[in-house]
């Protein structure tokens, strides 16, 4: 009995080996070249090669549609390298050691939508470099790196970029038509380059609806404010003290406004930008995401946040607000002469048919002071049976989403309330 029981053993155990070599053999076929040095995802044709110290572009991984190469040691990708990357539409160099893209790089690889190449030691980007990969192309990434020029032309290939970031590059200057001919640009990043001026290189740009500027040593902006779809605009930390072609009706298209850390001079120049702060939260219209930048000349006003004054910068502007239907929810600027202009008749005295015009004036300022009154005491009564009701002055707006900007980089968001609204009011009086 024992001895047929070992022989049972004996099969079941040479039945399993025959098994598992027949299922080592069905999977290898799964296997690709590309496995060998990446994680290789056939059915979505993914290559992950991130953090594998790689010193080269893996050519196994040809039929990859995404490739990431992130965390790496490539210091070199020779022209030609991408040939047969026939697929390919994402590719990932960023955090690796390259110091220089060469002419003709991508060439191989037409399809390519996105290109990362971030976090590197950039500081030649070659006019050619994007040469090959015809005009799909609609993301490239080049930000954290060092480099000091771009050519014009260097986007001649590709005039179907939707997003370009230099943010944290050497840029001292931009040449003109750099941007040529993309007009399907909807977003700029510059932020923390060495910039000191633009000229009209967004003029063209009709999409443009994002330009990222901070941390320059900016001294104007040019006619970034005569871009039709601009919505978000930063230019904080530079050296600007006025704006240019500021207008009433390019700031009510912007989104997001961010003006902090520059030396504004507050005078006439910026008189409407207060106006606009000032309507803004008159209105209580919290559309816009703005930061509190300060004056910094003439010294009388120095620290002082520019849209938390109610006081006119210039005597030559004066704010009026529309209460006509066509404009019943918005206010509007009107430069005006507020010099009083010589009055030429001759006085008056007062006689008998300026006493008796005088008497019907009195009799109806009486009247209104009854009326009054008498509204004053219908309104107690009206509070003392409902005085757990909400004020119908704030019953429209309690369901409106809002974020308020507080001094200190604080922020309050949430629905408005009357509580809401009239803190905030005391917080401004006070």
């Amino acid at each position: 009995m024992g001895r047929n029981l070992m022989i049972i053993c004996l099969v079941a155990v040479s039945l399993l080996n025959q098994h598992s070599g027949k299922c080592v053999t069905t999977r290898s076929p799964d296997r690709t070249s590309c496995d060998t040095k990446c994680t290789y995802l056939q059915s979505t044709r993914e290559a992950n090669c991130e953090n594998r110290q790689l010193s080269e572009v893996p050519m196994e991984c040809n039929a990859a549609s995404y490739l990431s190469l992130h965390h790496n040691q490539i210091e070199r990708i020779e022209p030609g390298t991408f040939e047969g990357f026939s697929d390919l539409q994402v590719l990932i160099l960023s955090n690796n050691r390259i110091g220089q893209v060469e002419a003709n790089t991508f060439t191989g690889a037409p399809k390519l939508q996105v290109i990362y190449l971030q976090s590197n030691n950039l500081e030649i980007f070659d006019r050619l470099a994007l040469n090959g990969t015809n005009s799909d192309l609609g993301v490239i990434n080049l930000s954290h790196n060092n480099i000091k020029d771009i050519e014009t032309g260097t986007f001649q290939f590709v005039i179907k970029l939707r997003l370009i970031v230099l943010y944290n590059n050497s840029l001292s200057s931009l040449r003109p038509g750099v941007f040529d001919n993309l007009r399907q640009l909807t977003s700029l990043q510059l932020g923390r380059n060495k910039l000191k001026t633009l000229t009209e290189f967004f003029t063209h740009l009709s999409q443009l609806q994002m330009i990222i500027l901070s941390d320059n040593q900016l001294i104007s902006v040019g006619g970034v404010l005569l871009l039709p779809r601009i919505t978000t605009l930063d230019m904080r930390n530079n050296n600007l003290t006025k704006i240019d072609n500021l207008k009433e009706e390019t700031l009510d298209r912007l989104q997001v406004f961010l003006l902090e850390g520059n030396p504004w001079k507050c005078d006439c120049q910026l008189e409407t930008l207060r106006l606009w702060y000032s309507r803004l939260d008159w209105q209580g219209d919290h559309r816009a995401y703005i930061d509190s930048p300060t004056c910094y000349e003439p010294p009388s006003l120095a620290k002082q946040p520019i849209n938390g004054m109610y006081e006119g910068f210039c005597p030559n502007f004066n704010f009026s607000f529309t209460t006509d239907s066509s404009k019943s929810t918005k206010g509007s600027f009107h430069e005006t002469n507020n010099t009083p202009s010589p009055d030429t008749s001759k006085p008056k005295s007062p006689g008998k048919s300026y006493l008796k015009a005088l008497v019907p004036v009195i009799l109806i300022l009486l009247a209104l002071t009854i009326v009054s009154i008498s509204s004053v005491l219908k309104l107690k009564c009206k509070c003392d049976c409902n005085h757990n009701t909400t004020d119908n002055r704030f019953r429209h707006i309690e369901s409106i989403p809002v974020r308020i900007l507080l001094s200190g980089n604080r922020s309050v968001e949430g629905p408005v309330s009357e509580i809401n609204i009239r803190q905030r009011v005391s917080e401004r009086t006070s």
